[in-house]
């Protein structure tokens, strides 16, 4: 027993330096956030440039939608979710340290340059990011679309709302969007949040300028007796103290686009005061905010699931926005699963805050870690397939 003891224990040290040279070597790769153009070079030294274009003639904004087409870094990702250890088991005990870890890595797509064949291009993609952001914070407020369209063409007013002459592709070259019933979107892709919180954790990990919004596709069908709604469960406006609700981001970027709500469903189990809810409500949303100071439910038909009774009274042609955050599991999947199953017909854009494994939140999430990366990448994906334009919430 001590012979074996004096030879493994050598062994055990060295395969531990090992993985430390690979690790530092990794995180040096990951130090060079750069934005270059996407080429790379295969073993005989030849460059490589992008792989096929997923803007694809038919992924035109303009032409009748047909199904959701996602794009090739994300379809990859699906497709390879083994190799990521994106379906690493749900639980500490049963994952072997020298396999695979507990929680996998979401940002080593971002960070490691061997994860996937796509490196450069979501390099190029990160770039094209802070782009697209910065020409939304440019873009000038409009006033409300249905009003405009009382007395201008449809077509010119949605026209107005493109921020390139060329559409949301001319912004985003590396050809990284996918493509929903609602216009383009960002791709799903870990770290289920923007990319540039793998480098930057505390700046980034609210940060949602990492969502893609197609509003000119989202203005051509509104029609002249469209309704806007916005329902929000977990809706407590002091959560994230001393910043902006997200909520409310949300909203002021649909306002920004001439996308007036008529009707914000406001969900919270916490209790409140009334007088200082509706005090951290902006004076032109007070008409159309209705504060709900209870727990959601998700059974179906019950009357404290708004999507039983705030959805049946609304239809097709309206324009409907959920946001789904209320950190427990048990209530948020049968909600979700509900969306993609009963009302993606409804439904055009729905943001949810999964907790799932990942090594990089887990420190935030904790206990409430349910899932794997892959279930939560297979939810997104159908709720997209069904025609619901799906983004993940920070």
């Amino acid at each position: 027993m001590h012979q074996l003891i004096k030879y493994a224990f050598p062994i055990v040290i060295a395969f531990d330096l090992v993985s430390l040279y690979l690790e530092a070597q990794t995180a040096l790769l990951g130090c060079s956030h750069s934005s270059t153009p996407s080429l790379r070079q295969n073993n005989n030294g030849k460059k490589l440039t992008y792989h096929n274009s997923s803007y694809g003639d038919n992924i035109n904004k303009r032409e009748p939608y047909s199904d959701y087409v996602p794009a090739i870094v994300e379809k990859y990702v699906l497709n390879h979710v083994a190799e990521l250890f994106y379906n690493t088991p749900t639980t500490e005990s049963g994952t072997w340290w020298w396999n695979r870890p507990s929680n996998p890595s979401g940002c080593a797509i971002w960070k490691d340059p061997t994860s996937t064949p796509y490196y450069e291009e979501l390099q190029q993609f990160l770039h094209e990011l802070r782009d697209y952001s910065q020409r939304i914070a440019d873009f000038p407020p409009v006033p409300d679309l249905r009003l405009q369209m009382q007395t201008v063409p449809q077509e010119q007013v949605c026209a107005s709302l493109e921020l390139h002459p060329d559409g949301l592709p001319a912004i985003f070259p590396s050809q990284q969007l996918s493509y929903t019933r609602a216009g383009y979107v960002e791709p799903l892709l870990t770290p289920m949040r923007h990319p540039s919180f793998c480098f930057d954790h505390d700046t980034y990990k609210l940060n949602m300028n990492y969502m893609v919004h197609d509003f000119p596709t989202l203005c051509r069908q509104l029609k002249n007796h469209t309704r806007t709604v916005f329902v929000d469960m977990g809706a407590s406006l002091d959560f994230h103290a001393g910043t902006e609700s997200p909520a409310m981001y949300i909203v002021d970027l649909y306002h920004q686009f001439g996308f007036f709500f008529d009707h914000i469903y406001a969900f919270e189990i916490s209790l409140k005061d009334p007088i200082d809810v509706f005090a951290k409500v902006p004076e032109h949303l007070m008409a159309s905010y209705h504060w709900n100071n209870v727990a959601v439910n998700p059974e179906p038909g019950d009357k404290f699931n708004p999507l039983h009774w705030i959805l049946s009274r609304f239809n097709e042609d309206d324009l409907i926005v959920v946001k789904l955050d209320v950190d427990t599991p048990s209530v948020e999947l049968p909600l979700a699963n509900q969306i993609a199953t009963n009302f993606s017909d409804k439904i055009d854009h729905f943001y949810f805050e999964h907790h799932v494994h990942m090594e990089e939140i887990a420190p935030d999430w904790k206990s409430s870690m349910q899932g794997t990366i892959e279930e939560s990448l297979q939810l997104f994906h159908t709720l997209r397939h069904v025609g619901v334009a799906a983004h993940f919430w920070p």
